[in-house]
């Protein structure tokens, strides 16, 4: 057939069609390798899938919750790729690979090990054994390279640049590969999930070539290691032509093998998965030689398809991985959202927020740094009957004076130099939902004026705009300076009066001291995650020691000190000497008859730089606080830190 006239022959001078016998040695060589490879196998004890077993095939063995591992452990806790299994020799070694989460090997934290039977790794809360596989002493023929035909994507008539109608014209056979190759590449693009194209695809492979075998290799790293989609069980995976996939890889061209198995004789077809100028994987079918060779027209018309689904296949395995990133970072917030606690005063504080909650009025949250009212903000939104609308939280001490309006309320294009184009406001993003607007005392008067008209009528006027805009938005707002402001010094009292429909106080860490315990607990389950010693609780004497402290940075500087603790501490239980908190020693309630909250701060701010030698860092570190607001407190104190002695 004159569309197949570039296929190589045997005995041409470039060796794509040969019989050739070092090609067969080396392919025998490395089918000896894999046996070898053979003689352990992974078995989970603990975890998502216990008593599964992996035996340990490929020179290199990929562990993590990517699609491209090759033990794949489907736990957002886990890195993508935790840490990889090596062949050397008769041995096999590990090495860690995620710099985040420490693998353990029998207790201890390990980067780099030999393996031996009865070695426990574990991670993240699960644990693997190395065992002797009980298949390693089974002999597997390897393939005999007999004939070798490969196509490059150039003499592919179906992805030829120019097109030739004669070539459709005169000869059916094309005519029914193209429509077959449309069709597949319809039904690929339609498929929900990366199981149910890779489903499709074996579907109509082995229809399509009367196949007895449908192989797809994934490689997901740059080292070459393949996976096969769908995954299979251990002795599948012994017999997947793995050789023929990484030559088709190398090669980016297809393949056609006669070979040989320990049953019968079989031909092999191969084709690269090419995407983005690499190979990312293979696709290989087989079938006995009693059903007929392949011809090159089969070869053409898979060479095609590999190049048509390889993009679909990339792009839905990234669609679900990023899918599985986004659940597991939205799972975090509404388990933190929860204000934790069992003192009195807080459950108080819970039961205030929900009744609040059920109400339509704008609400003021008070309280001092760190104690939590973000959270109780987020809480608030997610009790009420706006749950499923928007909920926007703004930084009000981060908005430029000059950029609030913009910011607050949107400009139209042409407003002033720089607008290019029309931009919401975050008034009109939260319409339906809630605004949360944190350090809203921060504001300038001037910006209070504009923000009481939009609170009180809710219309506002964009910057540009000829006409105004109304939204049903309802206001939460967060600060830690004391309102009312009678003097109006930094804050409106009409703004105050509009706002404040509910008022809710949160109190310092140091007034309910009974949730300490059970906040130190939520801290240390969420860092021992990521900690090499991964410990369970406290000593007694560490319980201790977090009971006597004042905590003048509230929840955000617990948290901090137990993150802390959990990474200096060895062992199963977080100890007194990894609470850094020595230098600080127990104070009572700093709080005094008369004295203003903004006195107490200022007052405890020289008391924290004296404590700590003027050194800023440590104060701030101390404080559960950036530098930045560290020294913007400072400043309006009017404090200077001097330098550290």
């Amino acid at each position: 057939m004159q569309a197949f006239a570039r296929i190589r022959r045997t005995g041409d001078s470039a060796g794509r069609l040969s019989r050739d016998n070092r090609r067969s040695s080396r392919h025998r060589g490395g089918h000896a390798m894999t046996c070898a490879g053979n003689r352990y196998c992974l078995r989970m004890t603990t975890g998502p899938m216990p008593g599964m077993s992996w035996s340990l095939t490929e020179p290199l063995t990929l562990v993590g919750r990517s699609m491209g591992c090759h033990i794949r452990v489907d736990d957002s806790h886990v890195s993508r790729v935790q840490c990889e299994i090596a062949r050397e020799g008769s041995s096999v070694r590990l090495r860690t690979i995620s710099e985040r989460n420490p693998t353990m090997v029998n207790g201890n934290a390990c980067n780099n090990a030999v393996l031996t039977p009865g070695d426990v790794i574990s991670f993240c809360g699960i644990s693997l054994v190395i065992d002797q596989n009980p298949a390693a002493d089974t002999a597997l023929a390897p393939f005999a390279m007999d004939t070798r035909t490969t196509q490059s994507l150039d003499d592919i008539v179906h992805l030829q640049s120019s097109f030739d109608a004669n070539r459709y014209t005169h000869d059916a056979t094309l005519v029914e590969d193209l429509h077959s190759l449309v069709g597949i590449v319809r039904a690929l693009g339609r498929a929900t999930s990366l199981d149910a194209l890779i489903a499709q695809l074996v579907n109509h492979l082995t229809d399509r070539f009367r196949a007895e075998s449908v192989w797809i290799g994934l490689r997901m790293q740059a080292d070459g290691v393949l996976i096969l989609l769908p995954p299979v069980t251990a002795e599948q995976t012994r017999t997947a032509p793995f050789g023929v996939m990484r030559e088709a890889c190398a090669m980016s061209a297809g393949l056609m093998i006669e070979g040989a198995d320990n049953t019968e004789g079989r031909w092999l077809i191969a084709a690269p998965l090419l995407h983005g100028g690499e190979s990312i994987g293979a696709l290989v079918v087989g079938r006995p030689r009693s059903l007929g060779e392949f011809t090159p027209a089969d070869l053409q018309y898979l060479v095609a398809v590999a190049d048509c689904c390889a993009p679909l296949i990339r792009a839905a395995e990234r669609f679900e991985q990023m899918q599985r990133d986004m659940n597991a970072k939205s799972e975090e917030p509404y388990t933190s959202v929860q204000l934790l606690g069992d003192s009195r005063e807080m459950r108080a504080l819970q039961g205030e927020i929900r009744r609040a909650a059920a109400t339509r009025v704008h609400v003021i949250l008070q309280g001092e740094t760190g104690v939590g009212k973000e959270l109780a903000a987020r809480m608030l939104h997610d009790h009420s009957a706006r749950c499923s609308g928007p909920y926007i939280v703004v930084n009000c001490a981060a908005i430029a004076p000059e950029l609030f309006e913009s910011e607050m309320f949107g400009h139209e294009r042409g407003a002033f130099t720089g607008a290019i184009r029309r931009r919401k406001g975050l008034f009109e993003l939260a319409q339906g939902g809630t605004l949360f607007l944190d350090e809203i005392a921060e504001l300038s008067l001037a910006n209070q004026a504009h923000l009481l008209r939009a609170v009180e009528t809710g219309t506002f006027r964009p910057v540009g705009a000829e006409r105004e805009l109304k939204v049903d938005v309802r206001v939460v707002c967060a600060t830690n300076r004391p309102l009312p402001d009678p003097e109006q010094r930094y804050f409106r009292n009409d703004l105050y009066h509009r706002l404040a429909g509910i008022v809710l106080r949160i109190k310092p860490l140091r007034e309910r001291r009974d949730d300490i315990r059970v906040l130190a607990a939520h801290f240390l389950r969420t860092a021992a995650l990521h900690s090499a010693s991964h410990p369970t609780g406290f000593a007694d004497a560490a319980l201790e020691k977090l009971a006597a402290y004042a905590w003048p940075g509230n929840v955000r500087e617990l948290r901090n000190v137990v993150e802390r603790a959990c990474d200096l501490s060895r062992g199963p239980y977080v100890d007194a000497e990894n609470i850094l908190i020595e230098d600080a020693a127990p104070i009572g309630p700093i709080h005094r008859e008369n004295a203003t909250l903004e006195d107490l701060e200022r007052q405890h701010l020289v008391a924290m730089l004296q404590r700590h030698n003027n050194r800023v860092v440590d104060v701030a570190r101390a404080l559960g606080i950036s530098r930045s607001t560290l020294y913007y407190r400072l400043s309006r104190h009017g404090i200077k830190a001097r330098q550290p002695k």
